[in-house]
């Protein structure tokens, strides 16, 4: 009855708080593999988000020399397409991902007013854009 999964050995704490053993995952030939789920609206080709890109890093921290498989089911057309995480893409996500943590350590956070989106923003009418 663990709570987590990650190596064997440690010992996280379950639903109840209660700690149990972490079994680690079957390894089987097959790469891992990492559904996003959404409701979305449009069809077509998805990309690989910053959330993409930690799940990826950290599945290949863990298990070192396996392959990850990532994929998005879009739960209003049941479709689910594959994620490609190219080495230019995984770059230019570690690239903006590290501007956004510099930002927040030096407490940067410039307003970037949208058209579409501000109106239905909860700070719309204190916001300083």
């Amino acid at each position: 009855m663990g709570g987590g999964r990650g190596r064997s050995g440690g010992a996280l704490p379950d639903a109840r708080g209660v700690p149990g053993p972490v079994e680690a995952p079957a390894q089987t030939g097959r790469p891992a593999r990492f559904v996003r789920t959404r409701i979305s609206k449009g069809k077509g080709k998805t990309t690989a988000e910053v959330r993409e890109l930690l799940y990826a890093h950290a599945y290949r921290q863990q298990y070192p020399g396996q392959s990850i498989e990532l994929h998005h089911h879009n739960l209003s057309t049941g479709e689910m397409l594959s994620i490609k995480l190219t080495e230019k893409r995984e770059q230019r996500l570690l690239e903006e991902l590290a501007h956004t943590i510099r930002g927040l350590e030096q407490h940067a956070y410039p307003a970037t007013p949208d058209s579409f989106i501000c109106p239905s923003c909860p700070f719309f009418l204190i916001c300083p854009a």
